[in-house]
């Protein structure tokens, strides 16, 4: 240091080549600091009313060189934009309120370097602003049956014993696909003895069903006894909340028979019709 101010110190190295006559020489500069390459929020958040997740903000540094690091968690402030449909705290909790899309925003200060007069490094700190979707769901609310065939599955004294296929979309109240990963199950009311001789079903578990899609198979399986021989049950179809009671979205009168299934009153097809809790 002379003169009260700081100096750059500046290396420099020379080559000659004496038989080709030729010479090269090479200089260096002290490096800045690391400084701000780029940053984002994550995980973004899509999901029913009343759930949560927690947002976080990345940030990925360069060096002078501009060579980029590995991103790491940045310390920032979150607010949301509409808290109507996506709620945020200031620390990025963020929960879901009512259908519809907003944006989370994060804000934090990152460092920024660059070699200014003199070649002296300046320091400036970088406001960032980053922003991730926030996309509140409607709640499932009932089902459509999207297909709905019957056919014959096996005979049994003489008389063929029928299977029914339905396949179900969950959809909002408004009648629209809720077409995301959905746990669906079954609650069996008011069952009684399978005539045909063999086990009562039971209600299926709660599983995954993708796009919000599944199929019920409904007979009365292959047995001798064929003819009228079935049972008859108040089937329940719900949708398996993690945190909460499970909610129900139709309601199935099933009568069935080797002879005739019969849903609702219908021993028909039920396709594009919608079924209530």
């Amino acid at each position: 240091m002379t003169g009260g101010q700081d100096r750059v110190l500046i290396g420099r190295s020379e080559q000659a080549d004496l038989v080709h006559g030729i010479s090269s020489n090479y200089a260096c500069i002290n490096c800045c600091g690391n400084s701000f390459y780029d940053g984002w929020v994550t995980p973004g958040f899509s999901d029913f009313p009343g759930n949560q997740t927690q947002m976080m903000a990345l940030q990925q540094d360069q060096n002078c060189y501009g060579q980029p690091y590995l991103p790491y968690a940045a310390s920032a402030s979150f607010n949301s934009f509409a808290p109507s449909i996506c709620n945020s705290t200031f620390l990025g909790q963020t929960t879901g309120i009512a259908p519809g899309e907003t944006s989370i925003q994060g804000a934090w200060t990152a460092d920024s370097w660059f070699m200014g007069l003199n070649e002296q490094c300046e320091y400036t700190p970088a406001e960032v602003l980053r922003d991730a979707l926030c996309n509140t769901l409607a709640d499932p609310h009932h089902l459509l049956v999207v297909s709905d065939t019957t056919t014959d599955w096996c005979t049994g004294a003489g008389s063929p014993s029928l299977q029914r296929t339905i396949t179900y979309q969950v959809v909002d109240q408004y009648g629209l696909p809720v077409s995301i990963p959905l746990s669906i199950g079954e609650r069996f009311f008011a069952l009684n003895d399978h005539t045909c001789g063999a086990g009562a079903p039971g209600p299926s578990g709660c599983g995954i069903k993708f796009n919000g899609i599944f199929t019920d198979t409904l007979m009365a399986g292959c047995t001798p006894a064929g003819g009228s021989c079935g049972y008859d049950v108040l089937n329940q179809i719900v949708y398996c909340r993690s945190l909460a009671v499970p909610r129900p979205l139709g309601s199935l009168n099933e009568q069935v028979h080797a002879n005739q299934i019969t849903v609702n009153g219908n021993s028909t097809s039920l396709q594009g019709t919608y079924i209530y809790p």
